[in-house]
């Protein structure tokens, strides 16, 4: 699921804060689509028309309307765009390289 890949990203990106340069275009995508993820969430929580027959309402993932889910993904996403931005020069020097205001940009709007 993407709560494991991202604790997945935040594990390793904590213990090695030097390897998120190689893992920067990896992590902006992640959390692109967790974004994404938590605007459909919001857009579909509680939509199940009531045409649905209550069989049907009840066999749905429930997981995928859980709100423990959302503030999860939630909480990884703000703890890895935290650490990002807080290790950029150091990711920007282990890289060789200088993080462009742009791509800085991008990880603040996420």
């Amino acid at each position: 699921s993407l709560c494991t890949k991202l604790s997945l990203l935040l594990s390793h990106a904590l213990d090695s804060p030097t390897s998120l340069a190689s893992r920067l275009p990896t992590l902006v995508a992640t959390l692109q689509l967790t974004r994404a993820e938590v605007e459909w969430w919001v857009s579909h929580a509680g939509a199940a028309p009531k045409e649905v027959p209550l069989r049907e309402r009840e066999a749905l993932d429930r997981s995928l309307f859980d709100p423990a889910t959302v503030q999860a993904l939630l909480r990884y996403a703000c703890l890895l765009r935290r650490l990002v931005l807080r290790e950029a020069p150091v990711v920007a020097s282990s890289a060789g390289t200088r993080l462009s205001v742009a791509r800085l940009h991008v990880l603040e709007e996420l």
